[in-house]
Order: structure tokens, then sequence, then C-alpha cells
């Protein structure tokens, strides 16, 4: 994911060039300039675990780096944050995800195959930063958020439940629901019902 503000990449990025030939620099080649961080090893992983290095990052006892594994080192300890290690007797000096400070963001790197609630923590991580945060960002499957623009010139916020079970959703700030089992003036959290559909109006946001 890449955006002017943050960046996410993961193993793999940047090995090759455009000729798809493995790059002779320092690994990751292009890439390794944001991100502040090398490898020279990498290895296949058996029975790997990921240990969490801060506090607000969090990883489940039995989560395992799959498939590939990169043996990363911060090239500038003041600008690396190391969010997770190998859990492993002699691959557990290296780090497995990393965070670093470039320009205005910042940019994460994975260095191996991790789960599929890692990878929505971290792009959370990033999304929840400056202007990239919004009301999709509370939400993840099985709740999808669209919007429109009435002719009016109000903003319509679609939320729908693709599921049998009762889930929670962030209304828009000083919104109306226009459709759906819920108040006709609400604010924050609501309950939507299995296969549910809920449709707010509010006023169209500024520019920040």
């Amino acid at each position: 994911m890449f955006t002017p503000l943050t960046r996410q990449n993961r193993f793999k990025s940047g090995f090759s060039d455009e000729n798809v030939k493995v790059r002779t620099q320092s690994q990751p080649g292009v890439i390794k300039a944001c991100c502040r961080v090398s490898y020279s090893q990498f290895v296949l992983p058996q029975d790997v675990g990921l240990t969490s290095q801060v506090g607000d990052f969090t990883l489940a006892d039995d989560e395992r780096a799959e498939l590939w594994m990169e043996l990363l080192t911060p090239d500038d300890a003041d600008k690396v944050q190391v969010l997770a290690r190998y859990q492993h007797p002699v691959w557990g000096k290296y780090a497995a995800i990393t965070e670093s400070q470039y320009g205005k963001g910042s940019a994460i790197y994975i260095g191996c195959l991790s789960s599929k609630p890692v990878i929505s923590q971290l792009v959370k991580r990033l999304t929840q930063k400056g202007s990239l945060a919004s009301c999709h960002t509370a939400h993840s499957f099985p709740i999808i958020v669209k919007k429109a623009l009435s002719r009016a010139g109000k903003t319509l916020t679609f939320f729908f439940n693709y599921s049998l079970e009762p889930q929670q959703i962030t209304a828009p700030e000083n919104s109306v629901c226009l459709l759906g089992n819920a108040p006709a003036s609400s604010n924050g959290h609501q309950p939507i019902e299995p296969w549910g559909v809920r449709v707010y109006q509010s006023e169209v946001e500024s520019p920040k």
C-alpha cells in the first residue's frame, strides 16, 4: 500500500529490478531508503513464531511466520521501530516487522508471510495516522462501507452487514439514519442486524 504519507511493504519487495534481475546492492533494493532496514539472509520458516516488541501491536500466541523469512536488521535505530521479532533460538535477534520514519510519514516492512489479522492490524496502524483515517478505517469485513453524494449535496454513507451475526458500526458524526432499524438521529456505535443495510445522511466534509 502506498500513499504520499505512508507505505507498507512485504517480503520480496524490491528484490528484483525492472528486468526481473535480482539486485546486487543491499536488499531490499530501492525501498531500502524509506524502510531503513536491510538483510543478507533469508530462510524457510519451520514452526517459527512471532513476538511483539511494542505495547500497541498485539500478536496471538500461535502467530507464525509462514512461507518466507527475511532476517531484517534496522539501519537507523533512531528512526526504525521493531514491531515484531522471530521467536527462534538463533533468528530471534533479527526483526520480522519494522516501522520507520520517512519524510512526513512512515513505512512498514513485513519480512515474512503473516496472517490476515496481523496484516489488517498493520494496515489500520498506517491508515489511522493523519488524513488517511475515515469511517472506513474502523470497519472491516463483514462490514462494507460505501459513500456517495446525493443530488442535494449531502454525503450518504452506506453500511452493509454481509454476515449471519449482528455487528457494530460507527455512524458518521452529526448524521441522520435514512434507512435501517436505528433512531432517526444517531451518532456513535450502532448495532446492525444480520444482512442488514444502513444509510446515513450527513453534511459534506470540509477539506482538511
